[in-house]
């Protein structure tokens, strides 16, 4: 198999990754965007953003898009982000008591 083959191949299967991660995440946001509806009548913990990664990193890539006028757009998709936003996974992880539970995660 050449090497354009197998990134071909590569390519289509983080899409294919992407797809199903996308639809994944707009049931988790249904779910969560209901228990932060119930949290904010109850005046519990409604969690407004979140963010996990590296946020100097994030700052940086962000100004020196901005005074930058040379961006590559094309390769743009293929590298990942300094952060995500975990606003509404943390909103999902609030319980019915407004409390929410975060556990680490130890790869084995």
């Amino acid at each position: 198999m050449s090497f354009h083959c197998l990134l071909t191949y590569r390519k289509s299967q983080v899409q294919e990754a992407r797809t199903k991660a996308e639809k994944a995440q707009a049931l988790v946001k249904v779910v969560a965007d209901r228990k932060r509806d119930k949290q904010l009548k109850l005046g519990g913990l409604v969690v407004l953003e979140g963010i996990y990664g590296n946020i100097l990193d994030f700052e940086s890539r962000r100004l020196v898009q901005e005074f930058s006028d040379e961006r590559n757009v094309e390769n743009e998709d293929d590298i990942p982000p300094p952060v995500v936003d975990v606003t509404t996974t943390l909103n999902f992880l609030v319980n019915d008591s407004g409390e929410i539970q975060v556990t680490e995660y130890k790869q084995p």
